[in-house]
């Protein structure tokens, strides 16, 4: 899965010099998300509106990577 929540360096999409994936995106198993970020913490998402919602997934994606 791709990260669309950050902004990435464009220079790298040119042609004539290409990205690295490994550098250039942060990777994560989609059913390992699901379950470490969503399914295990359902509770947490209770009460929550979609703004909120959203932002709590964002962090939790995040959180992932540090």
């Amino acid at each position: 899965m791709i990260n669309i929540l950050n902004v990435y360096d464009k220079k790298g999409f040119k042609t004539n010099k290409g990205i690295d994936p490994y550098t250039s995106f942060n990777f994560v198993h989609l059913d390992y998300f699901k379950t470490e970020c969503v399914l295990d913490k359902l509770e947490q998402y209770q009460n929550m509106n979609e703004e909120q919602l959203l932002e709590k997934l964002r962090q939790e994606y995040n959180g992932l990577f540090n």
